[in-house]
């Protein structure tokens, strides 16, 4: 599932994308992104409501979808603080019956659960699972890497290299097409010569270390449209 022919013929054709995931998948720390009052779900006494942000690289991917291809939609269904347990747990409150294609960047959450790479693993396989019951087609993207600071908070038990080994291992074992923003992202770092610390942050972004501003959020849209295979105007 997942190949990048099917993918284009379908948003060609008409499809509707369903983006979701943690915060990383909102588009937190990019410049005008906004919490709405739109509740996704709810998960004991957390609630995970929906945020705007048309500077996020799911933004600029819904700006490019909705500029191109007319016929297709992009709806954002990513939640701040949201573990891949959470996501699983409320499956059919993300995903609609009539979603085509399902962008999922998700496992920095994870990080903070003392078996959290285990259930990640776990979790991306049960989900994987249930989109191919459902026929839809499931797009896994990994997370941005983050500052040395950010990883080593009190509360991260495991770190992004962590997550983005699991991300590999399910892409691969599952046949999926895979965004793989976190090395994408280190090989812009290594030909650049810069730190994850002198891109990570922006005017206008509010950042922790992990949550991208503009020009991180840009890199990982050039590598989602360069990992489906559309062609963009630079």
């Amino acid at each position: 599932m997942g190949y990048k022919s099917e993918i284009i013929k379908k948003i060609k054709e008409g499809a509707k994308i369903k983006i979701t995931g943690d915060s990383l998948s909102a588009g937190t720390g990019s410049s005008c992104c906004v919490r709405t009052d739109e509740v996704v779900f709810k998960d004991g006494e957390d609630i995970f409501y929906r945020k705007t942000a048309p500077n996020s690289w799911g933004g600029l991917f819904a700006k490019y979808i909705s500029e191109k291809y007319p016929c297709s939609s992009v709806i954002n269904k990513g939640c701040d603080g949201a573990n891949t347990t959470q996501l699983l747990n409320n499956f059919d409150k993300i995903i609609d019956e009539d979603d085509d294609i399902v962008i999922l960047l998700a496992g920095a959450n994870d990080r903070k659960r003392p078996d959290g790479l285990h259930e990640l693993y776990d979790n991306l396989i049960k989900f994987t699972e249930l989109m191919e019951k459902k026929g839809k087609i499931l797009v896994l993207a990994s997370l941005n890497p983050s500052t040395e600071s950010n990883e080593f908070y009190i509360n991260r038990i495991h770190h992004s290299e962590d997550i983005e080994t699991i991300l590999t291992m399910v892409a691969d074992e599952k046949n999926l097409l895979f965004v793989d923003n976190y090395r994408y992202i280190q090989n812009y770092l290594v030909a650049s010569g810069k730190k994850i610390d002198d891109i990570i942050c922006g005017e206008g972004c509010k950042n922790d270390g992990l949550h991208p501003g503009d020009f991180v959020q840009k890199l990982m849209y050039m590598n989602l449209m360069e990992t489906i295979g559309f062609g963009i105007r630079l």
